[in-house]
């Protein structure tokens, strides 16, 4: 892509602000992380020992930084008021002759669930980025006992796959659904 991307957009829902992590303070983040921990934890593939603290996120915020400049990955936090409630990430950009895709992983705060929060906020980045970031199709890998993200992915008209992807959660590996959606199905609705 020959066309530089603004490092500093927001998208913007009621009462919800999307801004590229790199643009927001680290403390509000990393505190976040540590409240939704419990929240959290059941669905990451094993994260970094320090990935709840403070200065992992300022590294993660760094390499936001160069990773949105490369055109790699965008990641963006949720924003209420002054507080974190959620991030969305496309990353693991693979820009082939005809095709782009993009993996993506979302997360909101539990006490933020069940309001369309993370609907409206996912179909306005997914959006964005087939638009703006000429993102062809995603990629959502979900464990299969996550069923608020199995029913959200599917209701903005992911298809599941036949593959199956196994990822290290609470020490053993699972084997999470594959779902994908392509550049037609953002025409379609």
């Amino acid at each position: 892509m020959s066309n530089r991307i603004n490092k500093k957009m927001i998208l913007y829902l009621p009462n919800v602000q999307i801004k590229p992590l790199h643009e927001a303070p680290v403390t509000p983040i990393a505190r976040w992380q540590l409240d939704q921990k419990a929240h959290l934890l059941p669905w990451l593939p094993e994260p970094p020992q320090d990935y709840f603290s403070e200065e992992f996120w300022q590294r993660k915020i760094w390499q936001s930084r160069l990773d949105w400049e490369r055109q790699t990955a965008f990641r963006f936090v949720l924003w209420q008021e002054t507080e974190c409630i959620g991030r969305i990430s496309l990353f693991n950009i693979q820009r082939k002759l005809f095709k782009t895709k993009s993996l993506i992983t979302y997360s909101l705060s539990k006490e933020k669930q069940g309001k369309g929060i993370m609907r409206n906020a996912l179909d306005k980045t997914l959006s964005y980025g087939h638009e703006s970031l000429k993102i062809d199709q995603y990629e959502a890998q979900i464990h299969p006992e996550n069923t608020r993200s199995l029913n959200l992915i599917k209701e903005l008209h992911f298809t599941q796959t036949e593959l199956k992807k196994p990822l290290k959660v609470r020490g053993q590996y699972c084997d999470h659904f594959v779902f994908i959606r392509n550049k037609k199905d953002f025409q379609k609705y």
